[in-house]
């Protein structure tokens, strides 16, 4: 059992549903739009941290598409190569 803590950890992972219908667009504009709900996500275990005086740390992030299906398998794949890519990463780093 632990009896204190010295930080806390998330790993806030960029990511949308995939479906079989959209296209690559699509998957930029919602992961795009998606950053400030993780904004909030983190802002949130930040008041929370800073109410104990503890560090806010991220152990791993990213984009964290997940196809199940031949076709959003491929659409994940392509989307970690298109070149849009790097202004989301941007705007979320």
């Amino acid at each position: 059992m632990y009896e204190s803590v010295d930080e806390v950890a998330i790993a806030p992972y960029l990511s949308i549903k995939l479906n079989d219908t959209m296209t690559s667009t699509n998957i930029i504009d919602g992961m795009t739009a998606e950053i400030d709900n993780i904004a909030k996500i983190i802002k949130t275990h930040l008041n929370i941290t800073n109410q104990y005086n503890l560090p806010l740390t991220t152990y791993e992030s990213g984009q964290g598409l997940l196809g199940t299906t031949s076709t959003t398998t491929k659409l994940q794949i392509g989307i970690q190569g298109d070149e849009r890519m790097r202004n989301v990463y941007v705007k979320y780093y």
